[in-house]
């Protein structure tokens, strides 16, 4: 099968493995990975971006389509809990928990790109990033912060720097335990120091990788 674009997302007592190529998502239980069965996409569109949300001690499966955000159960797409809100049409790129239970989203238009925020309840909260059009991702860290980039970034939290470097293609970011903000520009590695206010107009400071990498991660060393 193939599962080039896959990815994780935890939920609060499961795991899913999306593989968009193949349209095709995986569950396994934590710890132990060894339980897999398949999540039912009955419905759901190519492009769709996927995520868990638990809820009352179940993870339910979330999804963000070109015109909708929404959840239900993971193997039954007619069942409940149920909730859907339709959005203005947009291109998916990310969806993920964030630490405080909101479902966190993004993607672009022809003309823009935008971020969203729901808790499961009401209209999601939308946000203009003011970035390049085009594929968005996010980073995040439950304390130091929240990222978004692409063709330029923009630090949402913990305060809004606005858009940086508009023209600049950022393939991979990470938010550090550290307080630093890491992004991969072609074969270069910025950081950035998230505390000050405003955020420093240029990276604190940049190396070369010898590679261009798609993801980021920071592993604390003790």
């Amino acid at each position: 099968m193939d599962c080039t674009g896959g990815y994780l997302r935890l939920g609060a007592n499961r795991a899913l493995v999306h593989c968009p190529s193949a349209n095709r998502a995986f569950l396994f239980t934590l710890p132990d990975p060894t339980n897999l069965e398949e999540a039912d996409l009955t419905g759901l569109p190519p492009g769709v971006r996927l995520a868990l949300f638990p809820q009352g001690g179940v993870d339910l499966l979330a999804y963000l389509t070109e015109g909708a955000l929404g959840f239900r159960p993971a193997n039954n797409p007619t069942g409940t809990p149920f909730q859907e809100v339709s959005l203005q049409s947009l291109t998916p790129t990310e969806l993920r928990l964030d630490p405080g239970g909101r479902l966190l989203g993004a993607g672009y238009t022809a003309t823009d790109t935008l971020f969203l925020a729901w808790n499961g309840a009401g209209n999601p909260a939308s946000q203009s990033l003011g970035l390049f059009p085009g594929p968005i991702r996010l980073a995040l860290d439950p304390v130091q912060g929240l990222v978004a980039y692409g063709t330029g970034f923009r630090v949402l939290s913990p305060r809004d720097s606005g858009a940086r470097n508009p023209y600049t293609a950022y393939t991979a970011a990470a938010v550090g335990q550290d307080g630093y903000l890491y992004l991969a520009r072609g074969s270069f590695l910025e950081v950035y120091d998230l505390q000050p206010n405003p955020l420093p107009t240029f990276p604190q400071g940049s190396a070369p990788l010898g590679f261009t990498p798609s993801s980021l991660a920071f592993l604390p060393v003790q």
